[in-house]
């Protein structure tokens, strides 16, 4: 049997931008939150796998279309440097037109991301469980009633009322039996090089994430130990070809987390679906990355399954469906959703989620700055 290391109001599952958004989220609102991360730090890709984006919270039309949390963290994203938001978009007296002109998205430095994310973590009372492996869930009939980690001292086990799957690939939702749909990735590899003048730079490699290169270029599922293995090897394998052909460089730092976008996800209680933009419970907008478009609605539905009452996902293994999971799968989505979950399970009071009251849920996220339709700022 093994021994309870503690036990919580929730547990999240995964210290990447969606989790750290869902714990945030319950722990103001009174949770006790034991985070747990399998890395040395926190961010997920944005920090350990070099993804440094942080990518539109606008339409492109205009439009800031996400707020609360998500908007939260891109301006800490710059708190230690290098990097500022457009400057439309630091004017609040800029037009709809002006704001048009430059997309609401920065880059950041992830080592100066991941120094202050540790410091809002700890602020807000979470307890943290870093280089923790999650290995399994403790299941009692419709409910989660712990999860088996791994650490120094062993196995231990992690128990709470519910429980939040931010871990990217869906780890806890199926191996606790839920239904979950297979994805591809292309591989790529960002990292960071000195330059000719000695000034550090961010260089991308590979096939674009978005499936828009070469449809031949082999893709990867990244669910076997061999698979992402070879993907890191391979991955390291660009960064070596294109330095024996920019003898002037040399790369200063290299990612220590693969670079897979959508392993796995769940299929919910509803699949967001790209073709659809309206659904009654609605608890976010997003908008499309790529090019200016209307935002999308973020349906509740998707970031549950029916087959637990106290789990819920959050971040690129909710259920979306076709192009509306690359859509979700970037760090201002991934934030949004963190949010949504972290609330619910403030909300479900040893409930079930699936009963849970849609419009409680959407009237506290507009109390903590969330952006439906009809608060959205132009």
């Amino acid at each position: 049997m093994d021994s309870v290391l503690a036990t919580h109001d929730l547990v999240v599952v995964g210290g990447g931008l969606a989790g750290v958004s869902a714990s945030l989220a319950a722990a103001r609102r009174g949770l006790s939150v034991g985070l747990v991360e399998k890395g040395p730090y926190l961010g997920g890709l944005a920090t350990m796998g070099l993804v440094a984006i942080y990518l539109p919270l606008c339409d492109g039309e205009g439009r800031q279309v996400l707020g609360g949390i998500a908007e939260e963290l891109l301006h800490l994203s710059l708190k230690y440097g290098p990097g500022q938001i457009p400057e439309p978009w630091q004017d609040p007296a800029a037009t709809q037109k002006q704001r048009a002109q430059a997309r609401y998205r920065v880059t950041f430095n992830p080592a100066s991301f991941a120094l202050a994310l540790d410091e809002i973590v700890l602020a807000s009372g979470i307890t943290l469980y870093l280089d923790t492996l999650c290995t399994e869930p403790i299941l009692e009939d419709r409910r989660l009633k712990g999860v088996i980690v791994e650490g120094r001292e062993g196995r231990r086990s992690l128990h709470a009322d519910s429980f939040i799957d931010a871990t990217g690939d869906a780890l806890l939702a199926q191996r606790a039996g839920c239904k979950c749909a297979l994805g591809q990735n292309w591989l790529s590899s960002w990292f960071y090089y000195v330059g000719a003048r000695g000034e550090l730079q961010l260089k991308s490699l590979g096939a674009p994430a978005h499936g828009t290169g070469d449809p031949t270029a082999k893709k990867y599922p990244g669910l076997t130990s061999g698979d992402v293995t070879t993907y890191l090897l391979e991955s390291r394998r660009l960064v070596r070809e294109w330095c024996q052909e920019n003898t002037d460089k040399y790369p200063a730092i290299l990612p220590t987390l693969a670079q897979l976008r959508t392993p796995r996800r769940i299929e919910g209680a509803l699949t967001m679906e790209p073709q659809r933009r309206e659904y009654e419970d609605k608890v976010g907008l997003i908008g499309d990355w790529r090019r200016p478009a209307p935002a999308y609605q973020v349906p509740f539905r998707s970031l549950y399954t029916l087959e637990f009452d106290n789990l819920l996902v959050a971040g690129r293994c909710m259920a979306a469906g076709g192009d509306a999971w690359e859509i979700m799968r970037v760090i201002p989505a991934v934030a949004l959703t963190g949010e949504v979950a972290g609330t619910a399970a403030s909300l479900l009071a040893g409930g079930s989620v699936q009963n849970l009251d849609v419009r409680s849920l959407q009237e506290e996220l507009r109390k903590s700055g969330a952006l439906l339709d009809e608060n959205r700022k132009d």
